[in-house]
């Protein structure tokens, strides 16, 4: 597909897995997770390469979920995680969300409902994460798609680096 949209053009190709837009930090350590490309976010398959070993989910237990929180201390914790449907950037409240992707405002993508998912995170491990990762390892889980059956990236973000103001 990727081949299709980038080289002959179609539009409509599906190549984009959920990318982090950005994220918020809650009460009691909880983290608010905010995805692009996520239209039909869900977790499917345990092992890497399978989507085919475990029914598609929107709530993965800590060992299966593929999310880990550090604290201060900087030893990680494998996370509970949830997705939430139907969300889109103002079900974030009042509070400021830090924005990962610049690229998404700063050049005029668009954000709707159908293209945000978002994804809450907790462990009670880690009262007050610092650091978030996700699929770091060699290998699995990395169990989250979109509707597509395409996959989010592995990814490691230092929850400290809020957006002031």
């Amino acid at each position: 597909d990727c081949a299709l949209h980038n080289v002959y053009g179609m539009e409509d190709a599906p190549v984009r897995g959920p990318k982090l837009l950005g994220f918020r930090v809650g009460e009691r350590g909880r983290v608010r997770l905010m995805f692009r490309h996520a239209h039909g976010l869900h977790f499917a398959g345990t092992t890497p390469g399978s989507q085919d070993d475990d029914l598609p989910s929107l709530v993965r237990m800590p060992d299966r979920s593929g999310f880990e929180l550090a604290g201060a201390d900087g030893v990680f914790h494998s996370a509970t995680a949830a997705i939430f449907v139907d969300c889109d950037i103002d079900d974030f409240g009042d509070s400021k969300v830090s924005v990962v992707d610049y690229n998404a405002t700063e050049f005029g993508i668009p954000i709707n409902s159908r293209s945000i998912g978002t994804i809450t995170l907790a462990t009670p491990e880690v009262p007050d994460p610092v650091t978030l990762r996700y699929a770091w390892r060699s290998w699995g889980p990395a169990p989250l798609f979109n509707d597509e059956h395409l996959p989010a990236p592995p990814f490691r973000l230092d929850l400290t680096e809020r957006d002031e103001d």
